[in-house]
């Protein structure tokens, strides 16, 4: 992905989009516990309750600390 260690945004941004993703679906994994449905959506609460946020990044990297407040 990275060449000469630059990374493009549009690679960045998806890349973010898809952990992010990965987190609704774990959450809603843990919400309904008899599993989750091909096109489970969230409702605002769930957004509120999973919310992801980035935390200030580390000099010299890519390296961005992901953390959750519930």
């Amino acid at each position: 992905i990275a060449y000469n260690h630059e990374i493009p945004v549009r690679t960045l941004g998806k890349c973010f989009l898809h952990i992010q993703n990965a987190f609704d679906r774990a959450y809603l994994d843990l919400k309904y516990k008899n599993g989750v449905f091909k096109y489970a959506r969230m409702s605002t609460d769930d957004y509120i309750e999973n919310e992801l946020f980035v935390d200030v990044p580390d000099n010299g990297g890519y390296i961005a600390n992901l953390f959750s407040r519930t």
